[in-house]
């Protein structure tokens, strides 16, 4: 970015946008937005991803995104750091922002909590307490999509600048860890790590010792929302081209490149 640091609401919208959901589906008063992934987030920044924008009183910004066929997930968010609001006020928000997005005659607003019950699930609608939004759509239809934020009020200005991001993610599987290079002992534990996003039904874990000529199974029944898996290294294991792979019908992903399983020397005085 030309050695120029980017506006701390977009490094938060970032981490928000691109965390893989816990819980309850959207937010909840639980687990927030769901565990952090800086690599997804990351991607945001290096792929453009974004826009920084300001808006007055009665006045919005669109932009237009195309959403390819087959996509598994459009996730979009506005974030905006919002100026200090008085003691005790309800609500607490001074500048009202509001997102929505828009596919031909279809409006989808972002998720809500109600404070009042913490453990009801999020519904969609209007947001008037948060400076943080999120539209998520699964399996979006093919087409044109308005990302439109909208200053619904903003009283301290003259304007209020905020952050957009947006993610369109078609069915994948990429595993994270073990990726290349990493060394392990035989007989000890490592998580197993992936990214996924459209999986609908059970993964396949499985490990090769000789660089994919042949797979041995560690679990053929991960759930599709799993995307950490802990193994067990086989004892007694030595090889340089192991690589772990994750597949899930005719999605798959395999290690970049090789890593080592190779036994401690013990023994020595």
């Amino acid at each position: 970015n030309s050695n120029t640091l980017h506006p701390s609401t977009l490094i938060k919208n970032t981490v928000l946008n691109t965390a893989h959901d816990l819980g309850n589906a959207g937010p909840d008063y639980r687990f927030g937005y769901g565990r952090l992934n800086a690599l997804q987030a990351v991607r945001i920044l290096e792929e453009n991803r974004y826009a920084l924008n300001n808006v007055t009183t009665g006045t919005s910004n669109d932009i237009i995104i195309n959403v390819p066929a087959g996509a598994a997930r459009l996730r979009v968010m506005l974030t905006w750091n919002d100026p200090a609001g008085a003691a005790n006020a309800n609500p607490a928000l001074v500048n009202n922002l509001d997102l929505t997005v828009v596919n031909g005659a279809t409006t989808t607003l972002p998720w809500i909590l109600d404070p009042n019950n913490p453990a009801t699930p999020a519904t969609q609608g209007v947001d008037n307490v948060s400076n943080i939004e999120q539209v998520t759509i699964n399996n979006p239809a093919a087409g044109s999509y308005t990302l439109r934020v909208n200053g619904t009020a903003v009283p301290t200005g003259p304007s209020q600048d905020y952050a957009l991001t947006w993610s369109v993610d078609q069915p994948y599987i990429e595993v994270i860890y073990p990726n290349g290079g990493e060394s392990f002992n035989p007989g000890t534990n490592e998580t197993i790590t992936w990214d996924n996003a459209g999986v609908t039904s059970t993964q396949t874990v499985e490990y090769s010792l000789n660089g994919g000529s042949t797979w041995t199974v560690i679990s053929s029944s991960v759930p599709a929302g799993t995307t950490r898996l802990s193994w067990s290294i086989p004892a007694g294991t030595n090889t340089s081209t192991a690589l772990i792979r994750v597949s899930s019908g005719a999605v798959s992903d395999a290690s970049d490149a090789n890593f080592k399983i190779l036994g401690t020397v013990t023994g020595f005085t």
